[in-house]
């Protein structure tokens, strides 16, 4: 839906990065603090509730918050996908990661049985 309002409403197109995340992929990234602090099942990405995007503009993905473009696609993916009920990284306090939303699952526990369980279901 929120690819779908960006396209038609805001003209960017938009392009899935990541979305489900292997603990020992969190693990790795975990390991620069500039990327991200948490670790394998601190991240929604491990239970498949979380997307990493960016955008397409002519035939080339655009990855880079210096572009003022894709910052302005990224301040209004921000406002679609909490529109929606996402939580977007863009209003994250310490690492902003603008390309990133999740969906916090009331009750959702972040433990390796959980997420074996969610991705199961998929």
């Amino acid at each position: 839906m929120v690819f779908k309002i960006m396209k038609e409403q805001h003209g960017y197109e938009l392009v899935l990065l990541e979305g489900y995340r292997s603990p020992d992929r969190q693990n790795m990234l975990a390991g620069n603090p500039n990327t991200t602090r948490a670790k394998g099942y601190q991240s929604y990405h491990q239970f498949g509730l979380a997307a990493d995007v960016a955008f397409k503009r002519n035939g080339k993905v655009v990855i880079t918050e210096r572009d003022p473009w894709a910052m302005r696609g990224y301040e209004l993916y921000g406002q679609v996908a909490e529109s929606v009920g996402l939580t977007w990284g863009g209003r994250w306090k310490s690492i902003k990661d603008y390309g990133h939303t999740e969906y916090r699952m009331p009750g959702l526990k972040k433990t390796r049985e959980m997420a074996d369980q969610l991705i199961a279901e998929i």
